[in-house]
């Protein structure tokens, strides 16, 4: 089993390397059909679009980015080519930038909850906490089974102590399918443990780790809980697979 853990953790960090570096098989070979058909089609603004959403998807935000920049030079008009670009810029820290972007996309669709989520998600990371609830808010008015301005309200509730209210969106975050799916369980125990609810932030944990048996996270805070419950035992074990898991 430990062999096994290895393994599938040694695979998964070669899968991301290779990609950057457009050695993974699977990835390469779309990267470079994309690359390929941008060489044929150098006016057709697909190929870039396509590439761009990968790297993003991906997390290689400044690649993304340059083929955004072209998609917008051939096809001044995709309002998700703004958008998909501003959360390229949220999370390489240009807020500014992220701002432009949109705020053209929404002029150019009003109604487009995604760039009110991420408009919502720039402010929430500047701590500007009334915009972002609002920009929340609307995604949420547009589209009510969106389930990332649910996480991310709640992680604004949650800030501001409003316990209750972060419980309820943690809550709408999981019945709609947010889709890194164990961070909503991980942070309604965060809350549950805050309100002294130790037996319902584990069991939270509980479900988080079963999502992602190599989440550290939810060992320490698991252990946590077990501690501030007095049970030292189990609090022991699972400090100690995250250590484990931590040095693998």
């Amino acid at each position: 089993m430990k062999y096994t853990k290895i393994f599938l953790k040694v695979l998964v960090c070669c899968v991301v390397v290779f990609f950057i570096f457009n050695l993974s098989f699977s990835k390469v070979e779309t990267i470079a059909d994309f690359t390929e058909y941008i060489k044929s089609n150098p006016n057709d603004y697909e190929g870039y679009y396509g590439r761009a959403n990968l790297y993003k998807s991906f997390g290689v935000y400044k690649q993304a980015i340059q083929d955004y920049d072209k998609v917008i030079e051939l096809k001044p008009d995709l309002v998700e080519a703004y958008n998909n670009r501003g959360f390229s810029y949220v999370e390489l820290e240009k807020f500014d930038l992220a701002f432009a972007d949109f705020n053209k996309a929404l002029e150019l669709k009003p109604d487009l909850p995604e760039a009110y989520n991420n408009r919502g998600f720039a402010y929430f990371n500047l701590q500007k906490y009334d915009l972002a609830l609002a920009d929340f808010n609307k995604a949420l008015e547009i589209n009510p089974k969106y389930a990332e301005p649910y996480f991310n309200r709640g992680n604004i509730y949650k800030s501001l102590e409003k316990y209750d209210l972060a419980i309820e969106d943690y809550s709408k975050a999981i019945e709609f399918d947010y889709p890194r799916h164990n961070l909503p369980y991980i942070n309604r125990g965060l809350v549950y443990f805050a309100l002294g609810q130790y037996e319902k932030a584990i069991q939270d944990y509980d479900v988080a780790i079963d999502m992602d048996s190599f989440d550290v996270n939810g060992y320490n805070y698991r252990g946590e809980a077990y501690l501030a419950l007095g049970d030292e035992e189990n609090a022991q074990k699972d400090f100690e697979m995250a250590k484990k898991i931590e040095s693998e």
